[in-house]
């Protein structure tokens, strides 16, 4: 038996309790987790995702996922969650780190932390960052509508580029 078998039993609850919309019971599960196993990853993971869908407050999601991945930096659902509260705040910086963490963790999709990036090098007017962070991404998956998705992204940038590029960049 694991040191956390009690607390993955205690997870799977909170995913029941939340899956019938019982939000507030599987809160008070998740923070009986965290308060026992203050140093256990995935029960992190679920209150950053609580607090960025449901409570809108990224700092604290922000703060839980840094400890889920300081606990456990193998988990791999964090890195999606923490990529779109990246992409929400316009945090750049972060979300490069996460790719290059990411890039160590097998079951980690690269490709969609990469497209994040490009989504948010589109929405700052940066568009050749944008097209190569989507080129990156096509190249970090073997998912055909996953290609699909990331190839019409880098379509609409160069088309954004087209129109916006010469005359837009005096501007910046």
């Amino acid at each position: 038996m694991t040191k956390f078998a009690w607390a993955n039993e205690a997870i799977l609850m909170v995913d029941r309790l939340w899956e019938a919309n019982d939000y507030a019971r599987g809160r008070t599960v998740l923070e009986d987790i965290l308060y026992e196993e203050p140093g256990y990853a995935p029960a992190h993971n679920y209150a950053g995702w609580y607090a960025m869908y449901h409570l809108n407050d990224l700092k604290t999601a922000e703060m839980h996922f840094q400890y889920a991945l300081k606990f456990d930096s193998t988990l791999a659902v964090v890195y999606i969650h923490y990529s779109e509260l990246c992409f929400r705040t316009g945090n750049v910086k972060t979300l490069l780190r996460l790719i290059n963490m990411s890039e160590k963790v097998e079951e980690v999709d690269t490709a969609n932390l990469l497209n994040d990036l490009g989504r948010l090098h589109e929405l700052t007017g940066n568009y050749p960052h944008a097209a190569q962070s989507y080129k990156s991404a096509v190249s970090h998956t073997m998912n055909s509508e996953a290609i699909d998705v990331i190839l019409a992204n880098r379509k609409r940038v160069v088309r954004k580029y087209r129109l916006f590029g010469a005359w837009y960049s005096w501007l910046l």
